[in-house]
């Protein structure tokens, strides 16, 4: 268990308190009169006429019997002006003249709030384990219809939060836990008095370390306009969206090579775990690129369980576009009823395993899925085609990307070919011309063969040495000076720096490489633009040299009407050299035929009996 702050600091507290007089602190907004052995005024955190709030300075205690505030020095700052404890412990040791700190007080003030945050946690997920089990319908409800043993709800630490409101702000009290801090570790409503989870079978949610750090919360109210599941809000240590319920449960399962499984319930986990397999739940949000890092750290393959209508089938294209964007493989589990959890009800865990051995690479079933609908009917295959490109661009390696082209093809009886043209031109419209920004000369666009030339150089800097000057002169002026400093610095980026390109700099970092060209291709597109610019300048110079001619001949000087006619000899000799623009470069391979896509023999049981599920 985490230690309170309140143990861990103990002197210091004591210290404080000796120093301060717990009444000092309240004069400053209520009068305090004398009565008997306390003193009362009128309380300050709610409105009244007749004085109900007490304060007891031999015992650094205060209590309101009006609204049933209660605490310290500690609590009254926190409630009276929403400090956090470490907030209030930093003001009161300033007021008593404390400037030295015990050894627990030197950490840094975010990891000692962190701490005392599990802690509160840590409190509310025993409060609502014991109350569980005094409460027979929320056991009922877990045991009866959603198909859980004792053990399985022990392993959980699955809870219940009672309708009680009192019950549990006197707990939280009790120990030394204020309204306000309650409030903020999500534990109470905005009315700091309510429970955020009343009347609620209660799931922790922990971090990958074990800290319990929010809930989820099931209702067990029949009223259809109360939300079935509900989750605590999110802070500066618990966000919905790169969170997963079970991450911890299943880390020793997947730190030993099983890839886990990403359900959309709390439920849908445990039938996983009670089948043997390392499942992790979305915490009432969709799958995010937060989500992903998170799995990223952990694994390379995932397996997917989502309901497979039509908002699961959405939700599934999302989440695989976001885990093939970060390399991430996945599997799809296709299973027969509205969600895993059923399996556990019904006492089918056999079937559900089974369902899981079964399973099938989630892009091909995808892709399955759009051939049925496509048909033969063309508007409908490109309509399938547009849904799914974001999957498809979100690929990055393009052997695996034409795996896919090539199923996809064979599925509905296309060539390959066609679709991977028609995915690049989807890809590349309007790339063609970028705008730069903030370049100190405002929205000049980048033409295509100055692009094409940059992201070449970008990642085959060597080449520069062969464009040719001709070339070099016949780029525009805002970029000529670019391509002038890479030449004579040798370096890319000194180069991009120098001229005050530092924004164009990050396109080409988010671009690299993206015509996937090799160096002898690239070599090739190089010399063919050295061409080009060639044959560019000499029509400019046959067209100066006949105007040169047609001038002389005005001013019958027979000289220079020679050399012209000469020169022009010359022009025409070169003009008529086959450019190299004109063989083809082949850039991109399209597979003749589809290639099978393998799926990972899953894992054997790692959990062998309910005992050891997790």
């Amino acid at each position: 268990m985490v230690k309170n702050h309140r143990d861990s600091s103990l002197s210091i507290i004591s210290e404080i308190k000796s120093k301060i007089l717990l009444s000092s602190i309240i004069k400053n907004v209520t009068n305090l009169k004398s009565a008997g052995g306390n003193l009362v005024g009128l309380c300050p955190f709610h409105e009244e006429k007749s004085p109900s709030f007490n304060v007891r300075d031999k015992e650094a205690r205060f209590k309101c019997f009006g609204c049933g505030a209660t605490g310290d020095h500690f609590d009254f700052l926190m409630k009276l002006r929403g400090l956090d404890f470490i907030e209030a412990l930093e003001e009161l040791k300033n007021l008593a003249g404390i400037t030295t700190y015990n050894q627990s007080l030197q950490k840094p003030l975010q990891e000692q709030k962190k701490s005392r945050y599990y802690y509160v946690l840590k409190l509310a997920q025993k409060f609502f384990s014991h109350c569980l089990q005094k409460h027979p319908k929320s056991l009922d409800y877990l045991t009866k219809e959603r198909g859980l043993s004792p053990t399985m709800i022990k392993e959980a630490n699955l809870g219940y939060c009672p309708k009680s409101s009192e019950l549990f702000l006197n707990y939280l009290q009790k120990n030394g836990v204020s309204s306000t801090e309650a409030f903020f570790c999500g534990l109470l409503k905005k009315d700091h008095m309510t429970p955020h989870f009343f009347d609620r079978i209660t799931f922790p949610i922990n971090d990958f370390n074990g800290h319990c750090i929010a809930f989820g919360g099931r209702t067990l109210s029949l009223d259809s306009s109360v939300p079935k599941y509900i989750n605590s809000p999110s802070n500066e240590f618990y966000e919905k969206k790169a969170t997963f319920y079970g991450a911890y449960e299943s880390k020793k399962a997947i730190d030993s090579g099983a890839s886990p499984y990403l359900v959309e319930g709390y439920f849908d986990a445990m039938a996983f775990w009670a089948a043997g397999f390392a499942a992790m739940a979305l915490c009432g949000t969709s799958f995010s690129i937060e989500h992903a890092l998170k799995i990223k750290k952990l694994t390379h393959h995932i397996n997917i369980c989502f309901d497979l209508d039509k908002a699961g089938i959405n939700g599934l294209k999302s989440c695989l576009s976001i885990l093939f964007s970060q390399d991430l493989k996945a599997d799809l589990v296709i299973i027969d009823q509205k969600d895993p959890g059923v399996y556990l009800e019904q006492k089918k865990i056999e079937v559900l395993r089974e369902k899981i051995i079964n399973k099938k690479d989630a892009f091909c079933f995808l892709l399955d899925l759009a051939s049925i609908k496509a048909s033969d009917n063309i508007d409908a295959r490109l309509k399938e085609i547009d849904e799914l490109l974001p999957i498809f661009n979100s690929i990055k390696r393009d052997l695996l990307k034409r795996q896919y082209v090539s199923y996809f093809a064979n599925k509905i009886n296309e060539e390959p070919n066609i679709i991977w043209q028609d995915l690049l031109v989807k890809q590349n419209k309007n790339k063609n011309v970028l705008v730069t920004k903030n370049l100190g000369f405002k929205n000049i666009p980048i033409p295509h063969t100055e692009k094409i030339i940059l992201e070449i150089l970008w990642i085959y800097p060597a080449l520069i040495n062969h464009i040719d000057g001709s070339l070099i002169d016949s780029l525009s002026d805002n970029f000529k000076s670019l391509f002038v400093e890479i030449k004579n610095s040798m370096n890319v980026e000194i180069a991009v720096k120098n001229t005050g390109f530092n924004e164009f700099l990050l396109l080409l970092f988010k671009q690299k490489n993206q015509l996937n060209l090799s160096e002898p291709e690239a070599l090739a597109l190089i010399k063919s633009f050295n061409e080009q610019s060639i044959k560019q300048k000499t029509q400019e110079s046959i067209t100066q040299n006949l105007h040169n001619l047609k001038k002389a001949q005005e001013n019958k000087d027979v000289e220079v009407m020679i050399n012209s006619l000469k020169k022009h000899s010359e022009l025409l000799a070169l003009k008529r050299n086959k450019p190299l623009a004109d063989k083809e470069i082949k850039i991109e391979e399209v597979p003749k035929k589809a290639l099978k896509i393998n799926t990972l023999t899953p894992k054997e049981s790692i959990f062998s009996d309910e005992e050891e599920w997790f």
